[in-house]
């Protein structure tokens, strides 16, 4: 055959196979249920796994300290036992501890700088503080337990910008040790983790970001990484597609939505087209990948995804949300093995998605 018709029916056949460009990517992440708190003002919500995962796995708080169990069970999303914590509430999130073999624990910063943590026991919840820091408290980031030992890492930036490191041993002890202060202070936290350990990065409030790792004896240190020209509205950890490095997805007031990683972090050059704007990122998580997050865009859920064939990233709206986005969660809130992903308003819901097939799966 001439090469010229064989390199024509060549691209006839490739032509067949790739979509079309406009055409939207399968949707991998499906809307499955509302999720009525019955609370008002929410602060957020919290996965508090127990490791039989026969009761509760999720909790909702509102500002006010009113906190409550949510139980998936026989199809719905039941309310169960209620509680208090301190307030008035800023965030929330869960942790595994140590001494947390039959029970749960929900971590809970405040707006006058106290840090807590409640612990679900056979007869209620109760709480104990663990430190009073410069407040608002602003991030917690908890890891998951397996990195390190039984004990999830939960670093927290206060209102003074310094960020510290808590752990629960296995007496119920609180052990503290602060991460260097980077100029201006940070305002967002996340973390990313393989075998050689994990990585830190803390974002100041004028969009510089410093990456945090520790030395052979446990010391940490901190170098600049990347600096934005624009203040950070959201920043979430994303997976580096070299796997030799951290990685963000970094959304600035200035509306550009950019992708940093390691040979990317030039501002003007990792931005990205499609996802101005966005807020309340979910990004690399159990179930997810590096070319794909998630996050609210103009009231709408959306999937972001870099589609290999147009060689660009597209935006793949899931569904509207009604009423203030507050906070966003990842984690088995079912205490399936399959992940689930939850957004928080303000009115008192939580918008529930799970996975559904890729396109032509079975």
């Amino acid at each position: 055959m001439a090469l010229l018709p064989l390199i024509a029916l060549i691209t006839a056949l490739l032509a067949q196979v790739a979509p079309p460009k406009g055409v939207p990517l399968g949707i991998r992440w499906l809307p499955s249920a509302t999720v009525e708190t019955g609370l008002t003002n929410l602060a957020g919500i919290a996965i508090c796994p127990t490791p039989d995962r026969t009761g509760p796995q999720m909790v909702a708080v509102d500002s006010a300290g009113n906190a409550v169990e949510l139980l998936f069970s026989e199809g719905n999303w039941k309310t169960a036992r209620k509680f208090r914590v301190p307030g008035p509430v800023a965030i929330v999130t869960g942790a595994h501890t140590a001494g947390a073999q039959t029970d749960a624990r929900l971590i809970v910063g405040t707006l006058d700088g106290r840090l807590l943590a409640a612990r679900r026991g056979p007869l209620g919840w109760t709480h104990n503080d663990i430190a009073e820091l410069p407040g608002p408290i602003r991030a917690i980031q908890a890891t998951a337990a397996a990195w390190g030992g039984a004990s999830s890492s939960v670093f927290v930036a206060d209102g003074a910008g310094s960020v510290t490191e808590f752990v629960e041993d296995e007496h119920g002890e609180w052990r503290s040790g602060r991460l260097p202060t980077i100029p201006g202070g940070a305002r967002f936290i996340t973390f990313d983790y393989d075998q050689r350990g994990l990585r830190v990065g803390l974002v100041s409030p004028a969009g510089a970001i410093y990456r945090v790792t520790t030395d052979s004896l446990g010391n940490w240190g901190a170098a600049e990484w990347a600096v934005m020209q624009a203040p950070p509205k959201d920043v979430v950890a994303s997976a580096d597609p070299t796997m030799r490095d951290m990685a963000f997805f970094y959304s600035g007031e200035d509306g550009y939505l950019r992708y940093l990683f390691l040979g990317s972090t030039i501002d003007t050059l990792s931005r990205l087209v499609v996802g101005g704007g966005a807020t309340h990122l979910i990004g690399k998580g159990d179930q997810r990948r590096f070319n794909e997050f998630f996050g609210m865009r103009k009231g709408t859920f959306s999937l972001f995804e870099y589609d290999a064939v147009l060689l660009d990233w597209q935006e793949i709206p899931i569904t509207k949300i009604e009423g203030t986005t507050v906070a966003t969660c990842f984690g088995p809130g079912r205490g399936e093995l399959l992940h689930q992903i939850y957004v928080v308003t303000l009115e008192g819901r939580a918008y529930e998605f799970v996975r559904g097939p890729y396109e032509g799966e079975h």
